[in-house]
């Protein structure tokens, strides 16, 4: 039952046309639900949390070669925190 659930899941929340993603987009609210799905069919797999975090919109950052840069509002979106986020992604962990 469980791998018919995550080929439901992965259709619901398919992941754009270039994306290593299984699942893309995912309510957070789901988080739990969706995390155990994997576990209990084996699949080892990260979560990238996606939602606002407008407190680093726009904020110096520094890379590890000490260059800096502004953090544009998509890289905001993408790199968010667990506590900020709306919803997620489900990655194959390597």
């Amino acid at each position: 039952m469980t791998n018919v659930e995550i080929q439901a899941l992965e259709s619901l929340f398919p992941a754009p046309t270039g994306q290593n993603a299984l699942a893309y987009w995912i309510p957070i609210a789901m988080r739990e639900k969706v995390l155990a799905m994997y576990r209990d069919a084996g699949i080892s797999v990260r979560a990238r949390y996606r939602g606002p975090r407008a407190v680093s919109i726009g904020r110096e950052m520094t890379r590890n070669d000490k260059t800096t840069y502004l953090r544009s509002r998509h890289r905001a979106m993408q790199d968010c925190l667990l506590a900020d986020a709306t919803h997620f992604s489900v990655y194959v962990r390597n």
